[in-house]
């Protein structure tokens, strides 16, 4: 198993933008929001490719109904 602490520090001068791929959108939240925030604040170009619209997982509401609202939010974290 690899240790957090044995990792390389990532040479981020290399590359200007960044592609995300998730699954789901709250794969985003949990996985790499904070390393995008910092980039993009370092003006490079973060990107999300997501492979689900992120409706499922809105307990209130059916997934059809939950979508837009998933688009919305997502759309909001992109804009900063």
């Amino acid at each position: 198993m690899t240790i957090l602490s044995d990792l390389a520090a990532l040479d981020e001068d290399p590359f200007d933008s960044v592609l995300c791929v998730v699954a789901h959108p709250d794969d985003i939240e949990y996985g790499v929001a904070a390393a995008v925030t910092a980039w993009t604040g370092a003006s490079k170009t973060g990107r999300y490719f997501l492979f689900t619209r992120g409706g499922a997982g809105v307990d209130t509401m059916d997934s059809v109904d939950a979508a837009p609202h998933a688009r919305v939010a997502r759309a909001a974290l992109l804009s900063g």
